[in-house]
């Protein structure tokens, strides 16, 4: 069986015991070992998964009791409780993840505690598949539009990647820590697009807005959000050949839409 624990900035070795006291019930007596021990209850064996484990916060000493705790459960196989009575685990495994302590909120974890575990880690996937990803995603938007081919689907994939890529080259976490995009940024993107209307709407324009929504609504300073503008426009004008898309003079927004033919699509608003 498998139980997950996530993790938030107030998570302690408390959370953890409490999880495993859910799953394995009290301690008990085994043959061969001195102490008690906490097995498993509806299973012969338990996954115990925690989520996010680089998300609690330091003390003032720098150290995370989180991890603290995992490193002494994986050093000596159990942990001593409130009485000072060592309980040890059997059956259990302990899975972590994470993502880089670099994401807002995050933190640095100790190598005493990586050095003792086994380490899977999983790049973000090369700029190929990535292609192949979201131009397979845009069929789902394209169909009955001029975009609806596999080679404008493509494009629509390149300009997408273009832009994450030169965002990305041009703001760093080290300038402000939210600057953290990532291919998850330009999934979310291109699933904004659901909202639309693309047979009222041009999905370049669409696409433009979402961009805008997606980067520049987080930059800050007018420097920042005036170097993403021409980014964009260059990269629009590299893939399309077209000046002058998403005009200021419109938001898109549900608003514009009756309420009973909403549908979850968006429409252009009137100028604002």
């Amino acid at each position: 069986s498998v139980a997950t624990l996530a993790c938030s900035a107030q998570t302690t070795a408390a959370n953890v015991i409490q999880k495993l006291a859910q799953c394995c019930g009290q301690p008990v007596a085994t043959s061969g070992v001195t102490h008690r021990v906490l097995r498993p209850r509806d299973s012969e064996r338990l996954v115990l998964y925690l989520k996010d484990i680089n998300l609690p916060k330091p003390d003032k000493y720098d150290t995370i009791q989180l991890i603290a705790f995992l490193q002494q459960l994986l050093t000596y196989q159990g942990f001593y409780d409130e009485s000072q009575e060592f309980i040890g685990l059997l059956n259990i495994q302990i899975v972590c993840s994470m993502n880089p302590a670099t994401t807002v909120g995050r933190h640095a974890i100790t190598t005493r505690f990586t050095a003792i575990a086994g380490i899977a880690y999983m790049p973000y996937m090369s700029r190929d598949q990535m292609t192949e990803v979201y131009s397979t995603m845009f069929a789902e938007f394209t169909q009955g539009t001029n975009y609806e081919s596999q080679s404008q689907r493509r494009l629509l994939a390149d300009t997408v990647l273009d832009i994450y890529t030169d965002v990305t080259r041009s703001f760093s976490a080290d300038d402000h820590r939210h600057y953290k995009f990532t291919p998850r940024t330009v999934t979310e993107w291109i699933q904004a697009l659901n909202r639309y209307d693309v047979g009222a709407v041009d999905l370049l324009e669409a696409l433009h807005y979402e961009a805008g929504r997606t980067f520049r609504d987080r930059l800050v300073g007018a420097d920042a959000v005036n170097k993403f503008d021409s980014l964009v426009a260059n990269v629009f004008r590299k893939h399309w050949r077209k000046d002058g898309l998403g005009s200021a003079r419109h938001v898109y927004t549900t608003w514009a839409i009756p309420l009973d033919e909403r549908d979850n699509k968006m429409g252009v608003a009137a100028p604002m």
